[in-house]
């Protein structure tokens, strides 16, 4: 009677231990795969940061874009003025420039608040 005893607590215990490895081995997949997440929402932010440097570039570029066609524009209205003055019509080419400016600053001034809205949302 004791050897059927003993053999029933010796099952019992094989079942906990290999319960408790199974549970053990599993927290460890666990904190593997969180360390994983973890390690790609790391890269993750410093490409953002990438992302956001590149998009101030091409911000900048327009700012400066629109910059420069403001300057067109206040060239153009000193010109326009001189030919007045002078009892001239402005040429077709001279003129073109003000539109060309004028759409320039504002393709500029809308791409840049697409691309601050672009970096909010990242």
């Amino acid at each position: 009677m004791n050897k059927h005893v003993f053999e029933k607590i010796a099952k019992l215990e094989k079942t906990e231990l290999s319960e408790v490895k199974v549970d053990l081995a599993l927290v460890d997949d666990i904190q593997k795969a969180f360390i994983s997440s973890q390690k790609e929402l790391t890269r993750a932010e410093a490409e953002k940061k990438k992302i956001i440097a590149a998009i101030d570039a091409v911000k900048t570029s327009y700012r400066q874009n629109a910059i420069q066609s403001q300057q067109v524009l206040e060239m153009y209205k000193t010109f326009e003025t001189q030919a007045k003055n002078l009892g001239v019509e402005v040429p077709a080419n001279v003129a073109k420039f003000k539109a060309d400016a004028e759409a320039a600053i504002k393709a500029s001034t809308e791409k840049i608040t697409s691309l601050q809205n672009v970096v909010k949302n990242l």
